[in-house]
């Protein structure tokens, strides 16, 4: 359930870059991370400790980098095809966990795991067949495998860490990421210059703060970091009915087949 609310919130939330678009994907990431970390900053910022320091260089190394690819490809790709190709960050969780840690992969995920990268395929047909994938499909690609290394990692070495503790130093690590990578760049900051603009953003900010919070829950109670994360394939299927309903984007029948598909994957998986 706590996957579901979730992928629910991350879904909606794909489609604010789309209204924001005189923000550039830094300054939405940065003016983001000050909306998320002020709040908990009052309960977590003086609890620094070694445990700390590894959630903040794990948000850099596996939160920043994902989610700048994965903001930019959202403004550069349809958002449905980027979601999805972001999606199959379940698969490569797999994978490390079976790499790294000999977790082996029950019958019921392997099957989940072929429905999603299939349906996913099948969602995505024309732009393979017509072989126009771009820069945002494969900035998608690459936060799968990063957000993949993420859920091991703290599946494996941070369950007993409390949720509120671990979102607040990785979305840190996060932060310093972007300003990091603000300075080496000579990035000048543009902040909204209206109402609805800082209202688009602090919805976006404190709507993935919850979808974290019900994500990590997801990760401290599932007997394998995949299954949060396959459930979470349905952002991408969300993304794409919102972005027909609210932005006119076209749906095509291999699309609405492919969503099918990927939430069979998730009803299999989850019961």
């Amino acid at each position: 359930m706590y996957a579901v609310i979730s992928s629910l919130i991350y879904s909606i939330e794909n489609l604010i870059p789309k209204f924001l678009k005189r923000l550039d994907v830094l300054s939405i990431t940065l003016l983001r991370e000050i909306l998320i970390l002020m709040p908990l900053s009052f309960f977590y910022l003086f609890k620094m400790d070694r445990v700390a320091v590894a959630l903040i260089l794990l948000g850099v190394f596996t939160s920043f980098l994902p989610y700048y690819l994965f903001i930019s490809g959202l403004r550069i790709g349809k958002i449905g095809v980027v979601s999805s190709f972001s999606q199959t960050h379940s698969l490569f969780a797999s994978i490390f966990s079976w790499l790294f840690f000999e977790i082996s992969i029950s019958f019921k995920l392997a099957v989940g795991l072929f429905l999603v990268i299939t349906g996913l395929i099948i969602f995505n047909l024309k732009d393979l067949r017509d072989g126009v994938l771009n820069k945002g499909s494969i900035y998608g690609l690459m936060a799968a495998v990063m957000w993949g290394l993420q859920a091991v990692l703290l599946k494996q070495y941070f369950a007993q860490v409390s949720v509120g503790k671990i979102l607040f130093f990785t979305e840190l690590g996060l932060f310093l990421g972007a300003i990091i990578y603000a300075f080496f760049n000579k990035h000048k900051l543009i902040v909204p210059k209206n109402l609805k603009e800082w209202s688009l953003l602090s919805f976006m900010a404190y709507g993935i703060m919850a979808a974290l919070y019900f994500y990590l829950k997801a990760i401290e109670i599932a007997s394998h970091p995949a299954i949060p994360l396959l459930v979470l394939s349905s952002i991408s299927v969300l993304s794409a009915v919102w972005a027909y309903l609210f932005l006119k984007e076209r749906l095509d029948l291999h699309e609405v087949i492919g969503m099918a598909v990927v939430l069979s994957a998730i009803i299999i998986t989850s019961f």
